[in-house]
């Protein structure tokens, strides 16, 4: 009888949101501050299992299946190894779409949202555009240009294969209507007279800043677009201003000026440089 009250109250207690939000701070505290910490684990409970974060502080009971028990210890095993815990659910968010993301896709940042945000200001969301997304990635950028410019043609490139099987899937999951490519930016040059405009996050952090970044980072997402020589950093400017489009690119902020400078000297008018949301100078925009 003893044994089966014991079993009742635990098996009560793992059903409290609260008891599996400080299991996940638990975890969570090994590689976060307590603030992203706790941010992470309501997301986690949120995205995962459907907990509010009013579910979680008054504790409210909610049943979890066995099947449920076991995913939540697969989930504190890689945020313990350190995993992304975008990875670790599979999608984040970008401009409110639900974006699939898993290992070797680089993850959306918010302030990329912020680049497309300049692109939507800066045209009539009603032009027949025909855009270009150079690096796509898990198609973030396409997609959310495509939605907000529904009379555009977007295309998106990217030189991984797989980046593109999932950014095809979040393009057709979102009823966006882009034409994914197998393709280096390089390429851009020679196709483009079909285009009116670039928009491109291309790698840019040197090499010289790995000891600046969060371990998850480094341990987890694709180098090869997050990098770039450091004996040749603007590589990729150099091959987007060889398109004379118009281009929004995101940049390393302590290389703003550097790629201002450059599409300047290539001879293109109306150069810009903005700010992201944390007031960091990140992006330029020009016309040619």
């Amino acid at each position: 009888m003893k044994m089966c009250i014991f079993a009742y109250h635990f098996r009560n207690m793992m059903e409290n949101p609260f008891v599996r939000y400080q299991c996940l701070l638990a975890s969570l505290r090994q590689n976060y501050e307590l603030r992203e910490a706790r941010a992470i684990a309501l997301y986690v409970l949120k995205e995962v299992f459907g907990w509010s974060q009013t579910d979680v502080y008054i504790g409210k009971v909610k049943p979890f299946s066995s099947a449920d028990a076991q995913k939540f210890a697969q989930i504190l095993k890689r945020l313990e190894d350190g995993e992304p815990v975008q990875y670790v659910v599979g999608h984040t968010y970008f401009l409110g779409h639900k974006i699939e993301v898993k290992s070797g896709v680089l993850i959306p940042r918010p302030e990329t949202e912020d680049l497309v945000q300049w692109v939507a200001e800066s045209y009539d969301s009603s032009q027949p555009l025909h855009i270009v997304d150079c690096g796509t990635g898990s198609g973030a950028i396409a997609i959310a240009l495509k939605l907000l410019f529904p009379q555009a043609s977007v295309e998106a490139w990217d030189i991984s294969a797989d980046a593109l099987a999932i950014a095809r899937k979040n393009a057709l999951r979102l009823g966006a209507d882009v034409t994914f490519c197998l393709k280096d930016m390089a390429q851009l040059p020679e196709e483009a007279h079909r285009f009116d405009l670039c928009v491109s996050n291309p790698p840019y952090v040197l090499p010289q800043e790995k000891a600046e970044m969060a371990q998850h980072v480094l341990d987890y997402e694709p180098h090869e677009a997050l990098f770039v020589p450091s004996e040749r950093p603007l590589l990729h400017y150099e091959g987007l201003a060889a398109s004379h489009l118009s281009l929004y690119v995101e940049c390393n902020t302590a290389l703003t000026d550097e790629v201002s400078a450059l599409l300047k000297h290539e001879g293109y008018r109306s150069v810009k440089v903005a700010c992201d949301r944390f007031g960091r100078k990140r992006m330029v925009a020009a016309r040619w």
